[in-house]
């Protein structure tokens, strides 16, 4: 089109004539000549020129440019040509006439949206491919366009942003927004992390009630399975295996289904990305052919239908059998007060007191081998009616096994400090710095070596390792969190006298931000910082998935997700460093306290017990309000019982 008899002082007038509806070639008269010249692809470049003064004609001009042809473009009067050798270079300025204003435009790359608008000013025209115009903009100032790039059709989008050059020329740049990459890589990571993280709390508790189960069955359940097993003593990384092996059921299906979320957030890291290359009619070259947009594996959406079907199930059939069953717990069993409650039988207490005060959990459980006990109610000393855990000799098999008294082992002893080294800890250091180092190592590798052709591929596979590896992380953190919460009152009642409220009736959460909180509030803060980094490790397991660079990914993007998880992995390094040391200041006991026996063990020669009297049935609020009336301090040290042996004993402290 050419206009005549005024200035064409901005793009929106070279449009004027007709506004450029959505998909519309634009012709556009050719310099010289009386017809136009169609443009159909990004091959030509484009460029304004105004001849002359106010009365000459004035035209848009361009040149045709074949694919792979270095452009030639003239710079300001008498300074040569500019030499483009790319689209990703900027197409140099032009000199418009006497005003001397320059007309600046950027080459955009590939699946680029931009929006100009008509002169009526009711809005503006949608350029959705090369074969439109490219930009607007006012004569009165300088403009340059940007673009990034987009998903999917331009007519399933809005616009991201608006900016506003000159004389109200408008660009709208379309792009591949916050949103979209939220939706592209995270949001299905972020639910499937979510799921596992609310099977992490179904599974902890399933086995913290586990015993009480057991010991609230008709004829109890022998001390080798009930007192000496699950509770807070898990691991989650073994799933179901520890429940196989003793036979319980349904402990063993929640494990199967707790690792069975373990894999979603993996899964889910593949089962949306974005695709470039699904065989458009009109590819370009180049890594990224075709317009960025959202795919689904249908492949591996099936298989999360089918693990999702089996953990509702798994949830329902769990559901039922709490609803049929009863634990004949009176409150939270994980604190010492809930156990201290349910263990002043004087026959539980002497079978306990037969055991050497230097035995191990192992060695514990052999002393106790055979013996039944039940969750019941009994008579007390004065007649009163009690409850708690009970003898049930003579309602089993077992009772011919049963031997009345306890064969000391040489050597038990040396193991008082064998709790004080976790495996845990030194596998999760080694993970840590193993997932650090990839990271890191990805980040700084921009050659064309096979480490990072692969995880910059756009296959099955660096979003799984990554994303799976992180759940591993997350995995072995929550095992470290909840073994500081277990020792964290005991690491206390050691140092210094202290208060009920923030030891014996310290009751620990297995939802990580409940933890965190109840941590701080309790003024744990070292438990705290390790419960917050549980937290961030399931932001890692969220953010790593975006760290391979495929096709179709921004680059803000991929410096978010790597930023990120560089960030949280380097944060891991120092806590788990915090916590190799803090060991150091845990008490040298024989035993951890993450049984039901264990714990038992050393509140057996306690004279706190008689402070429960009359609170067995008794809920947990009531409880601890009784407790914190008496108003007693308390203390974990080696006393001697009444056998003259040196014993680890929570106590309160004696005046």
């Amino acid at each position: 089109m050419t206009v005549s008899g005024s200035v064409v002082d901005s793009w929106t007038q070279v449009v004027s004539a007709t506004t450029v509806p959505i998909y519309t070639v634009v012709n556009v008269a050719a310099s010289g000549s009386g017809s136009s010249t169609q443009v159909t692809s990004w091959t030509q470049v484009v460029s304004a020129i105004i001849p002359g003064g106010a009365s000459a004609t004035q035209q848009v001009s361009l040149t045709t440019v074949p694919s792979k042809t270095v452009i030639m473009i003239q710079a300001t009067a008498g300074t040569g040509s500019t030499q483009v050798t790319s689209w990703a270079q900027v197409v140099s300025a032009v000199t418009l006439g006497a005003s001397s204003q320059r007309l600046s435009f950027t080459t955009v790359p590939s699946y680029t949206v931009i929006n100009i608008p008509d002169t009526s000013g009711r809005g503006s025209t949608l350029v959705t491919s090369w074969t439109q115009v490219v930009e607007t903009v006012s004569l009165s100032g300088t403009a340059t366009a940007t673009a990034t790039q987009v998903p999917t059709s331009p007519a399933d989008n809005t616009a991201s942003s608006e900016d506003t050059y000159g004389k109200g020329a408008t660009i709208l740049r379309y792009s591949w927004n916050t949103e979209q990459t939220f939706l592209g890589t995270y949001l299905a990571v972020l639910i499937a992390v979510i799921y596992r993280m609310f099977w992490t709390v179904i599974n902890n508790n399933f086995n913290l009630i586990e015993p009480f189960r057991r010991l609230n069955e008709s004829n109890g359940a022998v001390a080798e399975r009930a007192l000496f097993s699950f509770y807070q003593a898990q691991s989650t990384l073994l799933g179901p295996l520890p429940a196989l092996l003793k036979r319980r059921w349904a402990l063993a299906l929640v494990g199967t289904t707790y690792l069975v979320t373990c894999v979603m957030p993996a899964l889910g890291s593949e089962a949306i990305y974005v695709d470039t290359n699904w065989g458009c009619t009109n590819p370009m070259e180049g890594p990224n052919p075709c317009q960025a947009r959202m795919t689904a594996d249908v492949t591996i959406l099936r298989i999360l239908q089918g693990l999702l079907a089996f953990a509702a199930l798994a949830l329902l059939m769990l559901i039922s059998l709490l609803l049929l069953t009863k634990t004949g717990l009176p409150a939270n069993p994980s604190s010492m007060a809930t156990v201290a409650s349910l263990m002043r039988n004087p026959a539980l207490l002497d079978d306990l007191n037969e055991i050497p005060p230097d035995a191990d959990t192992k060695n514990m459980r052999a002393a106790l081998s055979g013996r039944r006990y039940k969750l019941d109610a009994y008579k007390t000393g004065t007649g009163e009616l009690g409850y708690g855990i009970v003898p049930a000799y003579g309602n089993g098999q077992d009772e011919p096994n049963h031997s009345p008294g306890y064969a000391p082992l040489a050597g038990v002893a040396r193991s008082s400090r064998s709790h004080r080294f976790r495996l845990t800890d030194l596998v999760l250091v080694l993970a840590v710095l193993g997932i650090f180092g990839v990271v890191l190592a990805y980040y700084f590798d921009g050659k064309h070596d096979g480490f990072n052709d692969y995880f910059s591929s756009n296959t099955f596979g660096p979003r799984f390792i990554l994303t799976f590896a992180a759940t591993i992380v997350a995995s072995l953190w929550k095992t470290v969190e909840q073994s500081a919460v277990i020792v964290a009152p005991y690491t206390r009642l050691a140092h210094h006298p202290s208060s009920a409220k923030s030891t014996i009736l310290f009751t620990p959460h297995n939802t990580t931000v409940l933890a965190t909180l109840t941590a701080i509030w309790n003024r744990y803060f070292l438990v705290a910082i390790v419960t917050f980094v549980t937290l961030t490790a399931e932001g890692l397991n969220i953010v790593i998935s975006g760290v391979p660079y495929a096709t179709g990914q921004t680059w803000t993007q991929f410096l978010v997700s790597i930023y990120m998880s560089l960030g949280i992995l380097g944060l891991m390094v120092v806590v788990s460093v915090l916590v190799v040391l803090s060991r150091r200041r845990e008490p040298k006991m024989p035993r951890k306290p993450d049984t039901v026996g264990t714990v038992m063990s050393y509140l057996s020669t306690s004279k706190m017990l008689h402070d429960f009297d009359g609170v067995d049935w008794q809920d947990g609020e009531e409880r601890d309000r009784r407790i914190r009336l008496v108003g007693k301090r308390y203390t974990f040290l080696q006393r001697r019982r009444e056998d003259g042996k040196q014993a680890w004993s929570v106590d309160e402290v004696y005046e």
